[in-house]
């Protein structure tokens, strides 16, 4: 029904901004149809953003609502600083638990690498240093002095 060269547009309903792998970003003014390149199609439609065409129409065709299963999965960082922290907590309990000293980083901090590459996204050492003197107690209360 579409052929390769067909051009899409896709509408959000929210102003947004996504970036793809390649250093592309786009914009989304809400309601407004945005030409997206068809590389970026399958990261768009992740993102909750409609294929439509170039007047608004959303399509409601079952090709526009494939995404290509075998395209390589893109995690994408959580949008709000809880989601964020939430995330950061389960991978910093999995650390703890796991003590491997190479997935620390000085002061016995978790280490930005080992922490983005169970994310799989990337946070730094100075976010990851913030959360871990707030919530530390939390996973370091089952040691005692004798263990």
């Amino acid at each position: 029904m579409t052929s390769e060269g067909q051009l899409y547009h896709f509408i959000s309903n929210r102003n947004v901004t996504v970036g793809g792998m390649n250093g592309r970003r786009i914009a989304f003014a809400k309601g407004k149809p945005t030409h997206v390149p068809r590389t970026m199609h399958a990261l768009i439609m992740e993102r909750g953003i409609l294929p439509c065409t170039a007047d608004g129409k959303v399509l409601e065709t079952p090709e526009a609502a494939v995404v290509d299963p075998e395209a390589p999965r893109v995690l994408l960082a959580p949008e709000t600083q809880e989601e964020r922290d939430d995330a950061m907590k389960v991978v910093f309990k999995a650390i703890v638990e796991k003590n491997n000293a190479k997935d620390f980083a000085g002061g016995g901090t978790p280490g930005a690498t080992a922490v983005s590459a169970a994310l799989g996204w990337r946070v730094d050492q100075k976010e990851v240093r913030a959360l871990w003197t707030k919530v530390r107690s939390e996973f370091l209360t089952d040691l005692s002095p004798g263990d």
